[in-house]
């Protein structure tokens, strides 16, 4: 619960921070001196993720994701089978799962097929995805 006054002049509030997927209850009232308008009390939802379980960067973007970094997603949309990948957020427009970084040449990518099937390095910063 979290109280907002607004001052005389004032004629709206900007609602922020809310949780996706919430029912929240809004009470209004106003004062003018000693006067104390009746009390007006309404209630809305905000929505749902839009892809609860994203299948690829895109969708994760599309959930209003907007920074690179490591996400969770679901390929073939399979619940049971999340994979960490690493999401560019900014480079043509964003959405794209990244397989290969490297920067800084600090990781060895002389490694066996095997390595490369499970994937190698370390999401944050050089890696295989595998």
């Amino acid at each position: 619960v979290s109280e907002h006054r607004l001052g005389a002049g004032e004629k709206r509030f900007d609602l922020s921070g809310l949780e996706m997927g919430t029912k929240y209850i809004v009470t209004l009232l106003a004062y003018r001196g000693a006067k104390r308008s009746r009390v007006v009390q309404t209630a809305f939802s905000t929505v749902g993720l839009a892809y609860p379980f994203p299948m690829d960067c895109t969708q994760i973007m599309k959930n209003g994701n907007t920074e690179s970094g490591v996400y969770t997603i679901y390929v073939n949309n399979d619940r049971s089978k999340p994979m960490q990948v690493y999401c560019d957020m900014t480079t043509d427009g964003g959405g794209w799962v990244v397989f290969q970084r490297r920067t800084t040449g600090k990781l060895d990518f002389m490694k066996r097929w095997r390595q490369y099937i499970q994937g190698f390095g370390d999401m944050t910063d050089e890696f295989w995805l595998g």
